[in-house]
């Protein structure tokens, strides 16, 4: 039996399908704005994070909580600026003129060790398609766009954190009234996850930047600081961050002396070892624990659908992607089943 379909009925479908697609098409042409505003969420959240602790300890007001914690925070990277500012940033300028020297060097020693015309052509090709090993350090400071971005994630995410109930209200009442308590419970769930997963993540990141430093240092890797503190940013992307942080110290190594690339090596792997069997296990008691392969395949997808931005907040997005599916879609599938 066929269903009729009337023309107003057929009028309506395709005035609906053409609002969908037009609504999708500008999602996509402003999506950088709405990673943006998800940066802010993200700076929220750590301003919240702090702030919570704040308000355990000292009994202080939520408000008066967030504005000491940024207080605090700024305190605490002009401390660092004031104590190593000025070393990392001239390491930093060592390692860019450093590292297209060293990779010159290997290659040099390579082809004259048999590796010909084949294995110069070879490397050629690989620096070519590996914009990491020549453009490594400036990853740590980011590009001119993406610090503007920045800027604007942290004022973001300083008005998100001071009342975050005033803009949770506000995305709830999209909502039907029969679905805003679930839609309200789900948004505080994925808030307090990425929260917990931020910690996490900052002190694995404190705690690989600190350790590198001093291996590094230790087996006479030059410019160890600089190569600490990238492989602490760069950890914040799991799986790939690590890989890529590890080449510049072992080429710099490498063109010291063949020795000490090992050294350089051991130390990396050592350093990750740590993090993956003693710090990630301790934030995971209580924080969201991400299967390696969901983590490989956010990062190459978001970063191929946009770029720097989606590889940086690859995990933060999946964390609360999968808080909010947990939350809002699988007890709609059970409830269908029974």
């Amino acid at each position: 039996m066929t269903t009729k379909i009337s023309s107003s009925d057929f009028v309506r479908y395709v005035l609906i399908a053409v609002a969908v697609i037009a609504a999708a098409a500008l999602l996509w042409k402003v999506v950088d704005v709405a990673l943006v505003a998800f940066g802010g969420i993200v700076f929220a959240a750590v301003f919240r994070a702090i702030g919570s602790l704040l308000v355990k300890f000292l009994r202080v007001p939520e408000k008066l909580s967030v504005i000491l914690a940024i207080v605090l925070l700024l305190l605490l990277f002009a401390g660092l600026a004031w104590l190593f500012g000025d070393q990392l940033a001239q390491q930093f300028d060592q390692l860019q003129v450093q590292l297209p020297k060293a990779i010159d060097a290997i290659k040099g020693r390579l082809v004259n060790l048999g590796g010909g015309k084949f294995l110069d052509d070879l490397i050629d090709q690989s620096s070519k398609a590996s914009p990491s090993l020549g453009n490594i350090a400036k990853i740590a400071g980011l590009t001119v766009g993406f610090l503007g971005h920045a800027v604007v994630m942290v004022f973001v995410g300083i008005y998100l954190a001071l009342d975050p109930t005033l803009y949770l209200r506000t995305v709830v009442r999209l909502f039907p009234p029969s679905r805003r308590q679930t839609v309200r419970r789900a948004l505080s769930a994925s808030g307090d996850a990425l929260r917990k997963w931020l910690i996490g993540q900052l002190a694995a990141m404190a705690t690989i930047a600190v350790l590198t430093s001093v291996g590094l240092g230790f087996v006479g890797v030059p410019l160890a600081l600089a190569l600490g503190v990238l492989a602490g940013l760069l950890d914040f992307v799991p799986v790939v961050g690590p890989v890529i942080a590890a080449i510049p110290g072992v080429i710099l190594a490498a063109a010291a002396d063949p020795r000490k690339a090992i050294y350089a090596l051991i130390v990396y792997i050592a350093v990750q070892q740590l993090e993956n069997h003693v710090v990630v296990p301790l934030t995971q008691r209580w924080s969201v624990s991400l299967p390696p392969a969901f983590a490989v395949l956010s990062i190459v997808t978001l970063g191929l659908l946009f770029g720097l931005l989606g590889v940086i907040f690859a995990m933060p997005l999946t964390v609360v992607s999968m808080i909010l599916i947990r939350e809002l879609y699988l007890p709609a599938i059970e409830q269908k089943k029974d």
